[in-house]
C-alpha cells in the first residue's frame, strides 16, 4: 500500500518521525518507523536539492561572506512561489502508514506530531 503525499507533507512527517525514532518502542514498531523515516528522507533530500538550486539561481553571494548565497530581495516572491510549487509536488511512499495502536506504544507523542504525520498515520485501525 503506497502512501500518497506531497513533498511538503514529507517535510512535516520527517520531523515527527525523527522524534518517534528517538524513543523506545517494540522492535516491530521501531522497524516500521525507521523504514518510513528512511523513505521520507529520500523524498525530502530531493526537496532540499531543488531548494538549494533555487537559492543559487535566485540568489547572490552575501557581501560579508562571499562563500554564502542568499535569495535577493527582488527575487524573494519568485523564490517563495517556486518553493510552494515544489512543496505541492505529489509523491508516493511505498510503505504502510503507522496505526494508532503503534503510536500508542511510544512513551511520549506530541499532538502537533500527530498532525505532522498526516497521511503517514492511519487513524482507522486501532
Amino acid at each position: 500500500m503506497a502512501i500518497p503525499l506531497t513533498l511538503g507533507d514529507c517535510l512535516n512527517a520527517e520531523e515527527a518521525l525523527t522524534r518517534l525514532a528517538e524513543q523506545p518502542a517494540p522492535p516491530k514498531v521501531s522497524y516500521h518507523v525507521a523504514k518510513l523515516l528512511r523513505l521520507i528522507r529520500a523524498e525530502t533530500a530531493h526537496f532540499h536539492e531543488q531548494r538549494n538550486a533555487l537559492v543559487r539561481e535566485l540568489g547572490a553571494p552575501l557581501p560579508e561572506k562571499a562563500s554564502e548565497i542568499a535569495v535577493t530581495p527582488e527575487n524573494t516572491a519568485t523564490f517563495v512561489t517556486r518553493l510552494n510549487e515544489l512543496a505541492r509536488v505529489e509523491v508516493a511512499i511505498d510503505w504502510t502508514p503507522l496505526t494508532l495502536a503503534e503510536i500508542d506504544t511510544f512513551p511520549t507523542v506530541r499532538a502537533d506530531d500527530l498532525m505532522r504525520l498526516g497521511a503517514c498515520l492511519n487513524g482507522d485501525r486501532v
